[in-house]
């Protein structure tokens, strides 16, 4: 039999009350909401399917939403989520808290450069190429151990995730046409001994056992 090779699955944290108003988390804590808490609980029990007979490892950022998020991934598979600052979002300094609209009318040529995808400080906070430094680091440190067959499930957040993923395939400008992950969307990618590549992109976790089954090919392509 073919060994299945390992993967990493970067999971995006069930929505919150601030997702839902279009309102910049950054680095504030804030708490799924009930939409929130049944996509988390979905979530889990669709990885829990998708990674049955495979050694999984759980790893979260230690902001609110993405460790109630990891919870319910714990409660489906039996596995401990261990928490990670580094794995945060982006941190947005003025701009947390506020309305999109709102930060457009505080930082307007900052803010269509951050929606371009340009690296800009985001309200005096971090840009995103720091941010997907610190991200990249951890995945790459969590990943270290995997063996044939393993899966890493890595719980994070929206700009955070597109800017270490970026990072982890050596394209930084990558993150200018990715779209926004989705709540409790995932990235799926495989490490290689050259790189990494990445075989799908805001996945919904009801996809992701055909995925997860599936050898990674230097043929596929973004999902």
């Amino acid at each position: 039999m073919t060994a299945r090779p390992p993967l990493v699955v970067l999971l995006r944290h069930g929505e919150t009350g601030w997702n839902a108003e279009g309102r910049f988390q950054g680095q504030l804590d804030t708490d799924l909401s009930a939409t929130g808490r049944g996509q988390a609980t979905a979530a889990g029990q669709a990885l829990a399917g998708a990674t049955a007979g495979r050694r999984l490892l759980l790893r979260t950022s230690d902001l609110g939403r993405a460790r109630d998020t990891a919870a319910a991934v714990t409660a489906a598979t039996g596995v401990a989520a261990v928490p990670d600052p580094r794995l945060r979002e982006i941190a947005a300094g003025r701009w947390q808290g506020l309305l999109h609209e709102q930060i457009a009318a505080l930082d307007p040529e900052a803010f269509r450069a951050w929606r371009a995808g340009d690296d800009v400080v985001l309200g005096g906070g971090e840009s995103p190429g720091r941010c997907g430094a610190r991200v990249r680091d951890a995945v790459l440190e969590h990943a270290a151990p995997l063996a044939d067959g393993d899966v890493l499930v890595v719980v994070g957040h929206g700009a955070s995730t597109r800017a270490g993923v970026a990072l982890l395939l050596g394209q930084p400008d990558l993150r200018r046409v990715l779209v926004p992950l989705g709540n409790t969307g995932t990235a799926v990618l495989s490490p290689l001994a050259t790189g990494w590549r990445l075989l799908g992109w805001n996945v919904p976790p009801s996809a992701l056992g055909e995925l997860l089954d599936r050898r990674a090919d230097p043929s596929a392509a973004l999902a």
